[in-house]
């Protein structure tokens, strides 16, 4: 630098500048405002609305899943009380015929 006659505050302000101007362009660019056809506040709250949507339909058919699962075992429950009914309606009546048998003698 002493060489060439160039004084050393020279290319400090220049590098001061440059990093100056590289900012001022990085900020520029970070705020350029959105396009039509970009991200929007609108479509924000459409997709917002969207993802609203599909899982509130997920969750329908996850408890439509669930009550066909409650049905289900309702069936069977019900099921398996009828054949417990029947089951001590015939030990009854086999108790009372081997009741009734005894006492004949």
């Amino acid at each position: 630098i002493k060489g060439r006659g160039v004084s050393p505050v020279l290319p400090t302000k220049f590098i001061i500048f440059s990093c100056i101007h590289r900012l001022r362009c990085y900020v520029i660019e970070s705020c350029k405002p959105t396009s039509l056809f970009g991200e929007s506040p609108l479509n924000n709250v459409k997709n917002s609305q969207e993802d609203l949507h599909s899982k509130l339909l997920r969750v329908m058919a996850s408890s439509k899943r669930l009550e066909e699962q409650v049905d289900q075992c309702l069936w069977f429950q019900k099921m398996l009380m009828g054949l417990v009914s029947l089951l001590m309606a015939i030990t009854c009546s086999m108790l009372y015929l081997l009741y009734m048998d005894g006492s004949r003698f």
